[in-house]
């Protein structure tokens, strides 16, 4: 598993379980450092790859060609997830609408009463976040809401940044 950031692999008793070891890395969001990890993981003939990607191009992920490798809350540049993608690298994605979820929140939240809605979230230059972040627009838009910049903090990279949030205004 090449995951961000290191926290809690809630899988990995089941896997021992099953006689199954879990190999975990953390790429701390550096492509560079992905690449290293992906091919440290090869190298090491894991049986297959569950990859949370830094999300920058990574057609490289083909050295993996023979192994599962399955993506996992974004895709990747280069990489195929629609079979219909001829000559990109065919790899498996898991992952949810963000931007419709982020729209379902919003307005679960508007159709409660809500009005004064905000936004915490990662860089908008992470694709799954800024999904979410035009989601949390479309909603407010959609339900005659102002956007107040002042409750958006879409820049929340960390857990310290995302605990604190929008908690100064």
């Amino acid at each position: 598993i090449v995951v961000a950031r290191l926290q809690h692999v809630p899988f990995e008793a089941e896997m021992a379980r099953h006689g199954r070891a879990v190999l975990v890395a953390s790429t701390h969001r550096d492509h560079a450092q992905e690449r290293a990890v992906v091919r440290r993981m090869l190298q090491r003939r894991v049986a297959g790859l569950l990859v949370v990607p830094t999300g920058q191009a990574s057609a490289w992920l083909s050295t993996g060609r023979g192994r599962p490798t399955v993506l996992v809350d974004r895709g990747v540049l280069g990489a195929a997830t629609d079979p219909r993608d001829i000559g990109l690298v065919d790899i498996d994605l898991v992952d949810i609408d963000d931007r419709q979820a982020a729209f379902d929140a919003v307005t679960h939240l508007i159709n409660h009463g809500h009005s004064r809605i905000a936004y915490v979230g990662d860089s908008a230059l992470v694709p799954t976040s800024a999904a979410r972040l035009g989601g949390y627009h479309d909603a407010l838009r959609v339900h005659g809401l102002q956007v107040r910049d002042d409750l958006v903090a879409a820049a929340a990279a960390t857990p310290r940044s995302r605990s604190t949030g929008c908690a100064g205004e």
